[in-house]
């Protein structure tokens, strides 16, 4: 049950956007951001894009099939887990014994919102999100702002 609550607790901070930090959330954080790889990187862009695409609203837009879904869990579990129990074991011990869970949700959050970011630099992405600018009536647009 602690495990379940403690893994909510990071997965949750994946989309919280709280920057304040303590000394030991910062050095988890660093640890976090370092001790993964591009292609973990990317694993977890993906796995945020899953996630995030199963809200029943839209995920009649994500073609994903249940085999990549399940190889994309597996590639988090075995990142997380390794994440806690090698790569920043210490650092994890040591926000959560001197900081508590909450900061060690908010140390995933860097981790998150980098790999958000990644996805955002890319320019097929960055095309994509302005290309809704292209049906704004910039005559309306301009008034508005007088």
């Amino acid at each position: 049950m602690f495990l379940k609550k403690l893994l909510a607790t990071v997965l949750f901070a994946f989309v919280s956007f709280n920057t304040t930090a303590g000394v030991y959330q910062d050095k988890l954080s660093e640890c976090l951001v370092n001790k993964i790889s591009a292609e973990e990187s990317q694993n977890l862009t993906a796995w945020i894009y899953l996630a995030f695409s199963a809200h029943p609203e839209i995920s009649k837009y994500s073609k994903v099939t249940s085999a990549e879904m399940q190889k994309i869990d597996k590639n988090m579990a075995n990142l997380f887990q390794d994440l806690f129990t090698k790569r920043c074991n210490a650092e994890i011990k040591a926000v959560t014994e001197n900081e508590g869970t909450n900061a060690l949700g908010k140390a995933f959050e860097l981790l998150g919102n980098r790999a958000a970011e990644n996805l955002m630099k890319n320019p097929v992405v960055e095309k994509r999100i302005a290309s809704f600018a292209q049906y704004f009536d910039e005559d309306k647009m301009r008034e508005s702002m007088k």
